[in-house]
């Protein structure tokens, strides 16, 4: 093939000016076409040239856009498309026709939902085909019902809604949509988030280091880079990466941890030496460097104490983790030694030795390097070798 790829859902590839497309799960073909010109577009659709001219096909090769125009625009979320027709621009809805004629020198920018922009004179809904009258020159896609928008270039942005009504009192110098809010950048330090569910603004936080980066999903929530994680209208501010649980987030800040339950309410109650949550019912915890482990229940009470000697452990996997035992031993570079246990949940030890490094590779498979030894071993729960051979590393599958 001329090229061949994978998004992890479908295979693209293209022989002789041939596009041919691909089900990655099942392997069954679901587009082969010969048009000489091809573009793939949103939702699965392809803007493609036949005779000279251009329309629009989707997967199945059906038409949604004629081969009528002399051009279509790139833009076609939202079910509506720009196209050209006599050197004038129109709007066509997909699978539909024409709902705006072709009358205008320039395409109007998709601004999403059916709305299009008509630069210095309003929002124009293909929808309900009213306008409402307003003088932005840039409006950027509408996501979840809301959008920013500014009236000259060097001018500030303001957030709206569909209605063209302007959230709050302040303007932005840029902002960007991701899984339900908008994240807006009052000056170079100072970001401030807008929840598009409650439609109020969450938590007002600072990011001075890096002028782009990307928010991740934390189940419902969101954990961005700067060490603060918004879910719903609260947020949690550290000073490390937050680590993410199946129960919850640990955020961390000045050597302490704190578990951060999914529904966005502190269980913890206070900083912690380190918190690990055990399961959707219990957590372990270390309250200060030289307390007992202590297991708690989610609301607060105290299940029992364990006087283990560990500075920190895992996340559970399969009932069992690897716990960090302090030795109290300086190393060749004048650090603390360590050394590694498995241990279960209720935290007796799955094997009484201790490794100099320990991973968890599956239900009954774990990895270690035994004391001394510089290679890694295979073995199960009983601490019996599965394998003949040893490794120089060794990673934890992912899935």
């Amino acid at each position: 093939y001329d090229y061949c790829h994978t998004d992890g859902q479908v295979i693209n590839a293209a022989l002789g000016g041939k596009k041919l497309k691909w089900n990655l799960e099942d392997g069954t073909q679901i587009l082969a076409t010969a048009y000489p010109n091809m573009k793939e577009l949103h939702d699965n659709m392809f803007k493609a040239q036949r005779n000279g001219k251009w329309g629009i096909i989707n997967w199945n090769k059906e038409e949604v856009v004629p081969f009528e125009f002399e051009d279509v625009f790139h833009d076609n979320r939202g079910g509506f498309v720009a196209v050209m027709q006599n050197g004038k621009w129109g709007i066509y809805e997909l699978g539909e026709g024409l709902v705006l004629p072709c009358a205008r020198t320039n395409p109007m920018p998709n601004c999403g939902n059916g709305i299009f922009l008509m630069p210095k004179k309003g929002l124009w809904d293909a929808k309900t085909g009213e306008t409402i009258r307003c003088d932005w020159l840039q409006v950027s896609r509408f996501e979840d019902g809301f959008s920013i928008a500014r009236k000259e270039y060097s001018k500030p942005f303001y957030l709206i809604n569909e209605k063209n009504e302007i959230q709050g009192e302040e303007h932005f110098m840029l902002g960007f949509y991701e899984k339900g809010y908008w994240f807006l950048r009052k000056d170079y330090q100072h970001w401030i988030a807008f929840n598009t569910e409650t439609g109020n603004f969450t938590a007002t936080y600072m990011d001075s280091r890096n002028y782009k980066y990307t928010p991740k999903d934390f189940e419902s929530g969101l954990l961005l880079r700067n060490h603060t994680w918004i879910k719903g209208d609260v947020a949690w501010e550290g000073d490390e990466n937050p680590e993410a649980t199946p129960y919850g987030l640990i955020v961390k800040k000045e050597g302490k941890q704190k578990l951060i339950g999914r529904n966005g309410i502190e269980i913890t109650q206070g900083w912690h030496h380190f918190v690990r949550p055990v399961s959707d019912e219990v957590i372990m915890l270390k309250r200060e460097e030289d307390s007992p482990i202590s297991y708690y229940d989610y609301e607060g009470n105290i299940l029992r104490n364990e006087n283990f000697d560990m500075d920190a452990v895992e996340e559970f996997r399969n009932d069992i983790s690897i716990a960090k035992i302090q030795q109290g031993v300086v190393d060749i570079f004048g650090g603390i030694s360590f050394q590694y246990q498995i241990i279960f949940s209720d935290g007796n030890p799955v094997l009484d030795e201790l490794f100099d490094g320990a991973k968890i590779l599956g239900p009954n498979l774990i990895a270690v390097r035994r004391e001394g030894e510089y290679l890694w071993e295979l073995i199960n729960r009983r601490g019996r070798s599965v394998s003949k051979l040893k490794f120089e590393e060794v990673q934890s599958p992912l899935h």
